[in-house]
């Protein structure tokens, strides 16, 4: 009984560190992002990042995703994309849409503003 309290506690404290990510509904298409401090992610270029989305595939629904992100300008033009893997502890703790954003921008050291 005392190992399931000590890992609910651990749990909780785990889901209560993670950022709530304030999630937006693009008005002119279907795309769901959020907002993050804008970047220039190619040396000597003036396109800037404001807004993060993220798309799950290859999800083995038990340990493993792909995840397809798009860093997007004001008009929604993709200014970089890429992937990334989710798995193992990362995966288990995968509770929320939150969590999945936090993860990325983590991993891209990337800063959500979420004003």
């Amino acid at each position: 009984m005392k190992k399931i309290i000590f890992i609910l506690c651990i749990l909780g404290t785990l889901n209560c560190s993670a950022q709530k990510v304030n999630l937006i509904k693009d008005s002119t298409s279907s795309y769901i992002y959020c907002n993050i401090n804008t970047i220039y992610p190619k040396i000597g270029s003036k396109d800037s990042a404001n807004k993060l989305t993220v798309k799950t595939f290859d999800d083995n629904q038990f340990d493993y995703t792909s995840i397809y992100y798009q860093l997007k300008d004001n008009n929604g033009n993709i200014v970089i994309d890429g992937n990334l893997q989710m798995q193992g502890d990362d995966y288990k703790e995968w509770i929320s849409p939150s969590y999945l954003y936090n993860f990325v921008a983590n991993k891209l050291s990337l800063n959500i503003n979420n004003d």
